[in-house]
């Protein structure tokens, strides 16, 4: 069964969908529209509207390990993995870890900032005295 490609302008495929239909918007609403005066591509299995910038390829086949974000796609290449791709964290434990450091960094440049102030401070009232 075929399948459409969304990619973005560096062809990286941001969804793989059976079928799809061009909106519009009006009144407020989405509804049916003509390529040309589209505004997204309305995915009903997913309930999403894809932006209009978006490239609509259709291929044959997807392979399983297609994952949108972690690859891309081009007629002259085929499938090829997005070397910007970084692998999600397998558990929780390490997005906490990294937002602790986060927040110690942040707290260390906050205090650093604090002192450099005070010394500012101090040297102001030294030079008017």
């Amino acid at each position: 069964m075929n399948k459409i490609l969304f990619l973005d302008s560096r062809y990286v495929i941001v969804g793989i969908v059976s079928q799809f239909t061009y909106v519009k918007i009006q009144d407020g609403k989405y509804v049916p529209s003509t390529e040309d005066q589209a505004v997204g591509k309305y995915v009903e299995r997913e309930n999403t509207v894809y932006p209009n910038d978006l490239k609509a390829v259709e291929v044959s086949q997807v392979p399983e390990e297609i994952v949108p974000g972690k690859y891309c796609y081009t007629d002259e290449i085929g499938f090829y993995i997005n070397t910007d791709w970084k692998e999600p964290p397998k558990d929780i434990s390490q997005i906490t870890n990294d937002i602790d450091a986060l927040n110690m960094h942040q707290a260390e440049i906050e205090l650093d900032i604090d002192y450099r102030l005070s010394l500012l401070e101090l040297g102001n009232k030294e030079a008017n005295a």
